[in-house]
């Protein structure tokens, strides 16, 4: 008979565990595990399985006696039986379902075995093996010995006598050698001097508590050792901080007396840099057009008078003033420049405001509209024609003034 299958449902402390054994070469296994793992409680599942549950069992500490269950699948050969068992009396022998099976099917199976012989044989534990040694010695217990018998101990009589006069040697206070008595003087002696040397318990206890006093001071200080020493790190942080406070005092009150400072916006940095680069660059500009003027002043103050400049005299003072107002005229360009963006920005908002659906691309297209068409074309025309002519006195202007500012005056006054 071989065992495939044990299906612990309820048993001892096991619930529901299951362990497969299946074939194999050499086909045997060992179960092992620590003290109270649950070996025995699994041994006696075992017996119980094929032989009964006792009425006095140690394994339904856990469970009702109702509720106690094992299962498992044996073969023999190439037949195989699965069956489960309950505690009771009588019909305990049931099926995979829980259905009451007659105890012959599984008696096929374990044949002559019983219960005895299955724990003498197949259930050995400390107890049994006590037991076992108790009977060899009232000269009891088959197995015993046969096991003795096959290891050459068959004048077991012998022995014993042997191991008594031994023992009467080594126990009789009137034996030549004495050695268990005088162990035992030596014992008693060596007890004696533990009693004298020995300290009473309440030396112990109050040791005991000079040493838990002792601790506790300890760890007291132990405690404030760590506070100063932190203490320590956060005085010498201080310390190497303190040029850095001082500084920074005298930065608040810096910062103090200047009083309210208005909230800058974002980019003035880039700003002002960009505005004292323009700055320069006009100084330097200004700087070489008052050079170039002065250096015209001289130029003019060192040409010869003529009688032909002051028979033009008039034509020169009012050509001087048409210079000066162009020059003005330039100067002011940027400004009127940017008058002019500022009108176009006020004419797109206005014009959106009264067409909100049209671009002001559309303007052009809505002219035909108003009555003075032709008038505002002509006025632009005349704008674009007297542009033309001020560009085109601009261009001659410009080379000959490089070269005679007066020859130039002369040439208008004459055109």
């Amino acid at each position: 008979m071989r065992i495939d299958h044990i299906d612990v449902i309820r048993f001892g402390h096991f619930a529901n565990r299951e362990i497969e054994i299946p074939p194999r070469e050499p086909d045997y296994y060992l179960i092992y595990g620590d003290n109270e793992a649950g070996k025995s409680t699994l041994l006696r599942a075992i017996s119980s399985l094929f032989f009964g549950v006792p009425a006095r069992t140690p394994d339904v500490h856990s469970c009702k006696a109702s509720e106690l269950r094992i299962g498992a699948t044996i073969s023999d050969g190439g037949n195989s039986f699965s069956f489960r068992r309950r505690k009771g009396t009588s019909g305990t022998l049931l099926n995979p379902n829980d259905g009451q099976i007659a105890e012959d099917e599984l008696s096929i199976f374990l044949r002559e075995l019983d219960r005895d012989r299955f724990e003498q044989f197949f259930g050995l534990n400390h107890q049994r093996l006590r037991e076992g040694g108790e009977e060899l010695l009232r000269g009891k217990g088959d197995v015993g010995s046969a096991l003795f018998q096959a290891a050459g101990l068959l004048d077991l009589k012998n022995l014993l006598e042997g191991i008594d006069d031994e023992a009467k040697e080594l126990f009789s206070p009137k034996s030549r050698g004495k050695v268990i008595g005088n162990a035992l003087e030596e014992y008693r002696n060596a007890r004696a001097e533990v009693r004298r040397l020995a300290i009473s318990a309440a030396a112990v206890k109050e040791r005991q508590t000079e040493l838990d006093r002792t601790k506790h001071n300890h760890e007291a200080l132990k405690a404030e050792a760590q506070s100063l020493q932190q203490e320590l790190v956060k005085l010498r942080r201080i310390a190497g901080n303190k040029p850095d406070v001082a500084r920074l005092q005298d930065l608040r009150a810096s910062l103090v007396a200047l009083g309210s400072v208005p909230a800058l916006p974002p980019g003035i940095r880039r700003q002002r840099d960009d505005a004292v680069a323009a700055l320069a660059s006009s100084t330097k500009q200004i700087q070489a057009l008052s050079e170039q003027i002065a250096n015209r002043k001289e130029r003019i103050q060192a040409l010869p008078l003529s009688t032909v400049f002051k028979a033009h005299a008039k034509e020169i003072e009012e050509l001087n003033a048409g210079i000066n107002d162009y020059i003005r005229g330039v100067s002011d360009r940027p400004k009127r420049t940017a008058e002019r963006d500022d009108a176009i920005e006020r004419a797109e908002v206005e014009w959106k405001e009264v067409w909100r659906k049209r671009p002001i691309s559309d303007a052009e297209e809505l002219r035909s509209a108003y009555s003075r068409k032709t008038e505002v074309l002509a006025l632009i025309t005349e704008h674009a024609r007297l542009t033309t002519a001020l560009e085109q006195a601009e261009e001659q202007l410009r080379p000959s003034s490089r070269q005679n500012p007066w020859a130039t005056r002369m040439t208008l006054l004459r055109g």
